[in-house]
């Protein structure tokens, strides 16, 4: 591998690694990841109360559990919600960025 393509390829890793440390790492993300996470904690749950006998659904039962989970608080509550904060997110960070910037550019006496 050339020099020049090993630069450009730790230029990349920096900015992705600024990125993901920037967007991912905050506690503003933590309500998406929340979110995303009570729909496996849902299932689980569920397999667990089935291991201990707590319930005794099969086959049909659990695909309809699913199907009314999934439609219900996945599609209409999880996805709203989620592009939601993100937009949020996003949208604040862009008025913050600007108004940095502003408050950088003008000359305070």
């Amino acid at each position: 591998m050339s020099p020049a393509m090993r630069l450009w390829l730790a230029q990349i890793a920096a900015i992705l690694r600024l990125e993901l440390k920037k967007n991912f790492a905050f506690r503003r993300a933590l309500p998406i990841y929340l979110l995303a996470a009570t729909v496996p904690a849902i299932f689980v749950g569920h397999a667990i109360g089935y291991a201990v006998g707590w319930t005794n659904c099969h086959g049909t039962e659990d695909l309809t559990v699913f199907a009314v989970v999934f439609q219900i608080f996945v599609l209409r509550l999880v996805v709203f919600f989620g592009c939601v904060v993100i937009f949020l997110n996003l949208f604040r960070g862009e008025v913050v960025q600007k108004s940095c910037w502003w408050w950088a550019s003008t000359s305070r006496v």
